[in-house]
């Protein structure tokens, strides 16, 4: 039933709402990129290479850390910028990759 709600707080109602479940505590785990990954990426920028992202993470995390990293610039919209790669066949991943500059990747 988790799964079918489409945000997180649609899915802390859904659990509060259980009558016989004690809500203890809520966690949350951050997990910065490395200090060297900003100016890498800068480094790469100033060389002329396009630097790209393939990530797991959900896609509003993804573009947070591309923008943290330098691979979104200020002023850009990270929507325009990343690009969905779920059940893609590889030759369209591999478009898309050189399209776009952060990419969600889903499990099967």
């Amino acid at each position: 039933a988790l799964r079918k709600a489409a945000t997180a707080d649609e899915r802390l109602e859904m659990l509060l709402a259980l009558p016989r479940l004690c809500f203890l505590s809520l966690w949350g785990i951050y997990d910065p990129p490395r200090t060297t990954v900003p100016a890498s990426v800068e480094e790469c920028h100033r060389a002329g290479i396009r630097v790209v992202m393939v990530t797991g993470d959900q896609r509003p995390t993804a573009m947070a850390i591309g923008q943290q990293v330098g691979i979104i610039a200020p002023g850009q919209d990270p929507q325009a910028c990343s690009a969905w790669c779920k059940d893609m066949q590889v030759s369209r991943l591999q478009v898309a990759i050189s399209r776009r500059a952060v990419r969600k990747l889903s499990p099967r």
